[in-house]
């Protein structure tokens, strides 16, 4: 009976003659000189801001508190006292509300979440004076994008606010999900307000 292994050593030397062979037509290694040296690019006239300088910054977020609230309640903020607000930092934000702003007139608070896909808005407890909130109206055939939730901020109060979303769930893809919740204190001996959207 004859055996087989024999050929894959037959053609071992074969193969390393045709390596040997290729290896000496090869382009040499390149040297210095073959390398071309980089080129410092060149500056093209309005491609963007001048070496230098800095790019502009969006608008930055100012503390909660960084204004006294007044003693004193006062009337719902008008359209353009809103306009020209300034946003304010929560003192703590998760995630899932990355993309929702908070602003300040006086002690009032406008919490706007305006790419979210909101269905529903939910007071869930706490003082119900001076809160509104809004979903923008859907655009055709979409869902609705955007919520608000505007509320005064006072010595005392407490308040929790759930903002839902729709998603897959039980009830199909459009199940109503809880997206944020927004809590917002001020106890007597706290010397400012807790706003936290997680």
């Amino acid at each position: 009976m004859r055996s087989r292994t024999a050929f894959p050593f037959l053609l071992a030397p074969a193969l390393l003659a045709l390596q040997d062979q290729g290896a000496a037509h090869a382009d040499p290694p390149p040297t210095a000189s073959t390398v071309p040296a980089v080129q410092p690019a060149t500056a093209v006239t309005g491609a963007g801001p001048a070496a230098g300088s800095t790019p502009p910054e969006a608008p930055s977020e100012r503390p909660l508190g960084d204004l006294p609230f007044p003693t004193d309640p006062s009337k719902q903020p008008t359209p353009a006292e809103w306009a020209s607000a300034p946003t304010v930092r929560l003192t703590r934000m998760g995630p899932a509300a990355a993309g929702c702003r908070a602003y300040r007139v006086r002690e009032w608070i406008r919490f706007r979440c305006p790419h979210l896909t909101v269905s529903a808005i939910s007071h869930l407890g706490g003082r119900t004076e001076g809160v509104a909130f809004w979903i923008t109206p859907p655009k055709d055939s979409d869902l609705p994008r955007g919520g608000e939730v505007m509320f005064p901020i006072r010595r005392g109060d407490r308040r929790v606010f759930q903002i839902l979303t729709f998603g897959a769930g039980y009830d199909g893809p459009f199940t109503l999900l809880p997206a944020i919740i927004l809590q917002e204190q001020w106890l007597d001996g706290d010397p400012q307000p807790t706003l936290i959207a997680r």
